[in-house]
């Protein structure tokens, strides 16, 4: 999956691309011989070149099993891994406890466990089929938030409390989906709820999900071991799954909700997490970032022109832009301060977000703004950037207006189906961690403008503040009860709110989940 979303990407005449073409030109060429092609000297030399660049050394899985474990789990992280077969006949699960003993504790929890369920070919169809329908669901919800999203407001992200009953967090898989027609109460703030029916289909497509993978996850051993997980306040664990289901609400499922628990973050493999931690992570497991050293790149169009919603009088939602000086503030009172570039004076070249990018040492970088962010930044440009000194990157992308929506469009026409997919959550994040990126925070699906905003405000919020990790910080936002901006009136403040799933599920976290962004001498 690595390698092939890094083959595409790479442009034709670019340096990595002419190297692997060489190379597979020398493979071709001494396939008829014993030796293996890394024998060949033009190969080794090659292969030398090749593993100096960033993306080439991510993917190296030469280091025995152990030793990555070792590195990528330290003592304060398990392991949970959910595979398939290549056949699609099996699925199998382990839960990987912490290598080394966690401080305080005589021994880990529980030995790693493995279970294997077999598959039937209905069962196999059914979880390829719902691949499909999650992106057609994306497709729909897309459309639906161009045409409702700013209409509805901050609001339009929350049920009230009187559709909150059963799709709580803490019961997804199993909940029955809210009503979204009918009546609506006296007290009930005007939102387009009766056009929103993408949170019966998450629900339906979730509760689906869940039917085919418990038999793993609540087979003997793994069932004890997430036991085990949730019962250990402190330990997070970080999700593998197979590339088949990166593209799947895995977050929703009972065996998580049931528990209590979440998946700290995702990973692409258990090499990749031990090649992001680096031997940068602290005794307690952390990777600190500098906020001295993050960098933004906000709406580089200046294609964000809020209007008053339905539920906010003539009161306007704040701009990206405005939202992005928002959060320069709570960090520039809070542990440092950020620099970075806006669309509001000019349009920032690709030199110019890669000379920004490349410039970090022990920071970030952050994309906020309208449409993908690698439809501004393509991928040929991501695929030979070196963001190593990103030890985080945030995408906070994928909300859309007709200006954004319009221009994407005129461009998309003359992009192969190839380079469009490049462009998607999952190949966005792989180019990310092969250009050196610590950990990539993203949303799965389309989004609205307020939920990016809250998202900003309330993140940065709290890790300017020093008191959270990036995972902690996260589930901050996504289990939010009350409205960022309080438009709307008294009526809608006096209610309890919860996040529509499409929203508390949507952003979620690659790689390390234990950053602590600091000011750093």
């Amino acid at each position: 999956k690595l390698e092939a979303v890094f083959r595409r990407a790479c442009g034709q005449a670019s340096h990595p691309k002419v190297l692997l073409n060489a190379l597979d030109t020398i493979t071709v060429d001494i396939s008829a011989d014993l030796l293996s092609p890394l024998d060949h000297p033009g190969a080794q030399s090659i292969d030398m070149a090749l593993n100096s660049l960033t993306a080439w050394s991510t993917m190296d899985c030469s280091a025995p099993a152990t030793e990555a474990i070792d590195t990528a789990l330290g003592s304060n992280l398990y392991c949970l891994v959910l595979q398939a077969s290549p056949q699609g006949d099996s699925l199998f699960a382990a839960v990987i406890p912490p290598p080394q003993t966690p401080k305080g504790a005589e021994s880990p929890a529980f030995p790693p466990v493995i279970a294997k369920v077999d598959v039937t070919p209905k069962e196999w169809n059914a979880l390829v089929t719902l691949r499909s329908r999650m992106n057609a669901w994306q497709n729909s919800l897309q459309r639906f938030l161009l045409r409702y999203g700013d209409d509805m407001g901050e609001v339009g992200d929350f049920y009230p409390s009187d559709e909150t009953n059963g799709v709580e967090e803490e019961n997804v898989s199993g909940a029955k989906a809210p009503k979204m027609g009918g009546k609506r109460s006296s007290t009930q703030p005007t939102v387009i709820d009766d056009a929103d029916l993408h949170e019966e289909e998450l629900i339906v497509l979730s509760k689906r999900l869940d039917e085919l993978l418990s038999p793993v996850l609540e087979s003997p051993g793994i069932s004890e071991a997430l036991d085990s997980i949730a019962a250990s306040k402190k330990m997070k664990f970080v999700l593998i799954a197979d590339t088949r289901f990166m593209e799947l609400p895995l977050e929703t499922l009972s065996a998580f909700s049931n528990r209590k628990i979440r998946p700290a973050s995702r990973d692409l493999s258990i090499h990749v997490l031990a090649h992001r931690r680096g031997g940068d992570g602290g005794k307690d497991g952390t990777n600190s970032v500098s906020m001295d050293d993050m960098a933004y790149v906000s709406d580089p169009r200046d294609e964000d022109r809020p209007l008053p919603s339905l539920n906010s009088g003539d009161k306007k939602r704040p701009s990206v832009n405005e939202t992005m000086s928002q959060v320069e503030a709570l960090c520039k009172g809070g542990s440092g301060k950020m620099i970075g570039l806006s669309g509001s004076k000019k349009i920032p070249s690709d030199g110019e977000w890669k000379k920004l990018i490349g410039l970090r040492k022990k920071g970030g970088f952050v994309y906020y703004g309208p449409g993908r962010c690698l439809a501004h930044l393509t991928p040929d440009n991501v695929a030979g950037l070196d963001a190593s000194g990103c030890r985080v990157v945030f995408l906070v992308d994928r909300a859309d207006n007709d200006a954004s929506l319009s221009r994407q469009v005129i461009v998309d026409k003359d992009k192969t189906s190839h380079a469009l997919k490049l462009e998607r959550p999952v190949e966005s994040v792989v180019l990310w961690t092969l250009a050196g990126a610590g950990s990539v925070l993203f949303n799965q699906w389309p989004t609205s403008f307020s939920a990016n905003r809250r998202l900003m405000l309330k993140l940065f919020g709290n890790l300017a503040s020093g008191n959270s990790v990036l995972s902690e910080a996260l589930l901050d936002v996504t289990s939010a009860s009350g409205l960022q901006d309080q438009l709307g009136g008294t009526t809608v403040m006096s209610q309890k709110l919860r996040l529509k799933l499409r929203v508390a599920f949507n952003p979620i976290l690659y790689g390390l989940p234990d950053v602590r962004i600091g000011k750093l001498s």
